[in-house]
């Protein structure tokens, strides 16, 4: 029983995230079709910076996907919220938000300033109040 409660902790889900994004390093040339690649070294670094900057702020896991360049896509949804990321195989970040209201927004991020950027802030607090 304690293990599920873990699992609703901010924090607790960052080492089997970590472990996820590890085990797309694995995936064969041509996974998805021909031209795919395995999650590439570049987009390692900005998506464990990613992970951890959000692990004490994100109640649940995120949905971690490989991307076809190489890349990974790092996602919450949440009462009609959404927050993604996409991390391309080239290391660059980009997000997306959609809210009910607010509709949708996309902005490429610049990593080195902050792993989150100070524009998607006031969206993780709405998303996690669910306004």
């Amino acid at each position: 029983m304690r293990d599920l409660i873990l699992l609703d902790r901010p924090g607790s889900w960052l080492l089997p995230a970590v472990e996820r994004l590890h085990s797309l390093r694995k995936l064969p040339e041509g996974w998805k079709d021909e031209g795919s690649h395995p999650l590439q070294q570049a987009a390692v670094k900005p998506a464990l910076a990613l992970l951890a900057a959000l692990s004490e702020q994100m109640p649940n896991p995120p949905h971690i996907g490989p991307l076809a360049d190489g890349g990974v896509q790092i996602s919450w949804e949440r009462r009609g919220h959404a927050l993604e990321f996409f991390i391309n195989g080239e290391g660059s970040v980009e997000y997306l938000t959609e809210h009910p209201t607010a509709g949708t927004t996309e902005q490429v991020l610049q990593v080195a300033s902050s792993p989150i950027g100070e524009e998607v802030r006031p969206f993780i607090r709405s998303f996690l109040l669910g306004v």
